[in-house]
């Protein structure tokens, strides 16, 4: 009786007629051993198929073996010729996405400078416009006034300018690596005075590639890494804003 679980697969070139047959053949002979073997009669019939099968076993493997190893031979050799077309697109590769990280290492740089300038104006334009009003109502005599104008926190907003380069159609942008920068580390110092964020946020603060001005800590990488995947802009807290450590890579 055939197996109905197996599905024999033709091949042109390896002729396999009478192996199936054979096949066919061991099969019925082991179903006619008894479930349990009670004399030696049926254990010398449960030997005997055993031997049998090792036999057939044995010619098959030996039936498909030329075919086989002709078909492993093409095979290797496609794939050693992917191998020999690949090197192309890879050399190809090897030699543009250095140049390409290096103009947007270098455009995201001027920008980062030119981001911050802005910012530095803004500050002083904050600035201004608070002292200004302070003279105001200080000419006006109300002094006390014109000292909670001067004691409030400068928060000009936050400059953030468009992309450093232009998008190509079809160039894949590397997943962004989200970290963060604390740019105005006394508006945090206050948010965290007034509970407006944990201690956590000030804990572990240290300064950036000894860059003066520019801090950063465990808490507020964390929490770029979880905002950023939802939030379009790069403020994350007072003082505070994520970037793409990408943009930095050496």
């Amino acid at each position: 009786m055939k197996d109905e679980t197996v599905e024999l697969i033709r091949i042109p070139e390896i002729e396999t007629g009478d192996l199936e047959w054979a096949g066919l053949d061991i099969v019925t002979k082991a179903e006619t051993i008894p479930a349990v073997i009670l004399d030696d009669e049926a254990y010398e019939l449960c030997g005997n198929v055993i031997i049998e099968a090792g036999k057939l076993q044995k010619r098959i493997t030996e039936r498909v073996a030329e075919e086989k190893q002709r078909r492993f031979n093409r095979h290797r050799m496609v794939c050693d010729l992917e191998t020999a077309m690949l090197a192309f697109p890879k050399k190809a590769l090897e030699i543009a996405q250095p140049k390409r990280s290096a103009y947007e290492r270098e455009q995201k740089r001027k920008q980062s400078e030119r981001e911050a300038e802005l910012q530095r104006q803004a500050v002083k334009q904050e600035e201004d416009k608070r002292i200004a009003e302070a003279e105001y109502f200080d000419a006006m005599g109300e002094t006390e006034h014109a000292d909670q104008i001067l004691e409030q926190p400068i928060e000009p907003p936050l400059v953030v300018l468009g992309p450093a380069v232009p998008k190509i159609k079809g160039l894949r942008a590397r997943p962004p690596v989200w970290a963060a920068q604390i740019f105005d580390l006394m508006m945090l110092v206050k948010a965290v005075a007034a509970g407006e964020q944990p201690l956590a946020a000030v804990i572990g603060i240290k300064a950036v590639n000894g860059r003066r001005g520019v801090y950063e800590n465990p808490f507020w990488d964390q929490q770029a890494k979880g905002l950023m995947r939802t939030q379009e802009t790069s403020s994350i807290g007072p003082g505070v804003r994520a970037y793409d450590k990408n943009d930095s890579a050496g």
